[in-house]
């Protein structure tokens, strides 16, 4: 199967890319991949509604929303592909990260992306709504100002990135993971999140 085609909206400011997308979830294409960006957020939010902070233009915010079969099993596993997927393109730039459960992704011990899944159910599908934010170009004095331990892609490799570049990569190892999952399901990424995850939550029952 070929992967979803993708549309894309992007914004120079949002209170928060999974807030609009769900408010527009209703009338996205249900066969297509849509994605939602923005230079920033004015209220970013990460799990359990804490704050994520999103300043202008250094960093990646992004939410991929699509429709699943309302019998899908385990939706929230979405989750951990994308997961996946960025670990994918951020180790191609030897950068190479770690899953905490059940969302975040670490680079020696800090963070450097958050990722947040929401679903509605819209019968006979479940909408999909996964944010997800990177630290790219984000400075010290910023990285300081989160409340744990946080990196960002130029910290751990000492030059700028370009955000978009970031992006397409990202969206590219998505969509075909996001097809694998489709068909086939969470198993066939078993054994690449049992090498992700952090050591300390391999008791969880998906593993």
């Amino acid at each position: 199967m070929l992967c979803m085609e993708l549309i894309h909206h992007h914004f120079e400011s949002l209170v928060s890319t999974n807030d609009w997308a769900k408010k527009e979830l209703k009338v996205f294409p249900r066969d297509q991949l849509t994605l939602v960006t923005a230079a920033e957020q004015t209220r970013g939010r990460g799990q359990y509604g804490r704050e994520w902070i999103s300043p202008k233009g250094e960093n990646l915010y992004a939410s991929f929303c699509f429709f699943i079969d309302e019998h899908q099993q385990d939706p929230l596993s979405l989750t951990h592909v994308l997961a996946i997927s960025l670990a994918q393109v951020l180790e191609a730039h030897a950068v190479v990260c770690q899953i905490k459960w059940p969302n975040d992704l670490l680079v020696n011990g800090k963070k450097i992306a958050g990722i947040l899944c929401e679903t509605e159910h819209l019968p006979p599908h479940f909408g999909v709504v996964i944010g997800v934010g990177v630290n790219i170009n984000m400075r010290e004095e910023e990285l300081a100002k989160i409340g744990q331990p946080a990196t960002s892609l130029s910290q751990e490799t000492q030059k700028e990135w370009d955000i978009p570049q970031i992006l397409e990569e990202i969206q590219t190892v998505f969509q075909k993971d996001l097809d694998h999952f489709l068909n086939e399901g969470f198993t066939p990424f078993l054994p690449t999140f049992r090498k992700l995850i952090l050591p300390g939550f391999r008791n969880q029952h998906i593993l």
